[in-house]
């Protein structure tokens, strides 16, 4: 099985049912206020329950870099390429910013 492990602790992050994990890391960015508390709108959950995405977890935000972990349910050699985009949501009504990640798990063309 795979191992996610958390930045800075070096701890191992469990990711049951996964054959494979993407790390997603964001660089130059937090997922607290400047008082140390959570930014994080909705705490991942225990399994997500499809067939591709098993679940996600945070790996880490420690110095500039937020992390998470998204369980593959299906082995993905190292060798290939991931497809992977990013783009940012503005929540104007909470004045928030939310991150989308979008990824193609398989070879299928994108939808």
């Amino acid at each position: 099985m795979p191992v996610l492990t958390g930045d800075a602790s070096g701890l191992t992050i469990p990711m049951d049912g996964t054959d494979s994990i993407l790390r997603v890391v964001f660089r130059l960015a937090q997922a607290h206020t400047e008082d140390g508390i959570s930014s994080v709108l909705e705490a991942p959950r225990e399994a997500v329950g499809l067939a591709a995405i098993t679940r996600y977890a945070p790996a880490g935000d420690f110095e500039g870099t937020v992390t998470y972990g998204i369980g593959v349910g299906h082995p993905v050699p190292s060798t290939v390429n991931t497809a992977v985009r990013v783009y940012e949501v503005e929540r104007i009504e909470q004045g928030r910013h939310l991150y989308v990640v979008a990824v193609q798990v398989d070879a299928s063309p994108w939808r």
